[in-house]
């Protein structure tokens, strides 16, 4: 993460590795929808804000440029998959809070909603020419958003939804105890060596309690495992990382350590590959029920849309069925059984 955590620098490997060898994140990397990408910029926008020092000083006139690159990031997060959001409304809020002077927080929230505005300049375009499109989505997510505002969060289920599904992603588990002890651990640790003006402490716990109430104020029939993929690293990764970086003495054993947990995670690696899967459910039924519809009922190929439908975006289908994005494309997509898209 940095030259101060060089010491640390075999557990940081080792965690990485289990990262990336997720078998659920290798997963979703074969299928067409790939929420990887907000994965990805989550972890780059955090990583900036730490090595450009936002978490440690806040917003300053001196890293105006660097606090512009680590907020387009982390917006970028949320336009690529919106449980992102949760990372990026945690960050801006700390960064905010971090920032010494009144002027400076000032200016940081124009320039985080400056830029927030011109990144959405291409949404606002495609909202006026597809606003019905946008609302055959808006349901769940208003829902979600009300619940969060009013705090109505089902606070247990979104309690468990995180060490549950969390265990799952990292471990290949599902069981409520092992992100639990994680977490009991890094509490104990932050205790004993009074840790609480740590600003990775700091920033951890605030974005977990952020996470926790807005996974908890998505309704149960949405609150899908898929939903924490975006915030796999800070939310799971990360406290793995802290709760062994500040618990284990820097000295011999803990060099030996380091060495035998890298080896462990390293052989790990082919038993976690074999886990991967590449079919979903959910894209087989899609493919043969509609494949089914369009076999028996030849007469929905004449149905008309209303006039006040005539606007919809083409892409929704295209997304979910394959096809031509439009009928002077060239390119033909087919998505099989198993989500894979391939090019024709």
């Amino acid at each position: 993460m940095s030259r101060k955590n060089v010491n640390s620098i075999f557990i940081l490997l080792s965690l990485f590795i289990l990262y990336f060898s997720s078998p659920t994140i290798l997963s979703i990397g074969f299928s067409s929808w790939n929420p990887n990408f907000a994965l990805a910029f989550v972890n780059i926008s955090f990583a900036l804000a730490f090595e450009f020092r936002l978490l440690e000083n806040g917003y300053t006139a001196n890293n105006k440029i660097r606090a512009i690159i680590t907020i387009a990031c982390a917006w970028f997060a949320a336009e690529c998959h919106s449980p992102a959001l949760f990372f990026t409304g945690a960050l801006f809020l700390f960064i905010f809070l971090k920032t010494a002077t009144f002027r400076n927080k000032f200016l940081f929230t124009i320039i985080v909603i400056s830029t927030i505005m011109i990144l959405q300049i291409p949404y606002f375009i495609y909202m006026f020419n597809y606003s019905n499109s946008i609302d055959l989505y808006s349901y769940g997510t208003n829902s979600a958003f009300s619940r969060m505002l009013l705090f109505q969060g089902a606070y247990g289920q979104g309690f468990k939804y995180i060490f549950h599904v969390g265990s799952f992603v990292i471990f290949g588990q599902f069981t409520f105890y092992y992100f639990l002890v994680v977490y009991l651990a890094l509490i104990v640790v932050v205790v004993w060596k009074k840790l609480y003006k740590n600003y990775l402490i700091q920033f951890f716990f605030l974005f977990w309690l952020v996470s926790w109430h807005c996974y908890a104020s998505i309704p149960s029939w949405g609150r899908a495992d898929y939903l924490i993929l975006s915030n796999v690293f800070p939310l799971l990764v990360f406290p793995l990382y802290l709760a062994i970086r500040y618990s284990i003495p820097q000295n011999k054993f803990c060099f030996a350590f380091q060495i035998l947990l890298l080896v462990m995670v390293i052989g790990l690696i082919p038993f976690r590959y074999h886990q991967v899967n590449q079919t979903f459910p959910f894209y087989k039924s899609l493919v043969s029920a509609t494949e089914k519809i369009y076999k028996e009922h030849k007469e929905i190929n004449g149905i008309v849309l209303p006039t006040s439908y005539a606007n919809i975006d083409s892409t929704i289908i295209y997304e979910g069925l394959g096809g031509k994005i439009n009928q002077s494309c060239k390119t033909i997509a087919y998505i099989d059984e198993g989500g894979s898209i391939t090019y024709k």
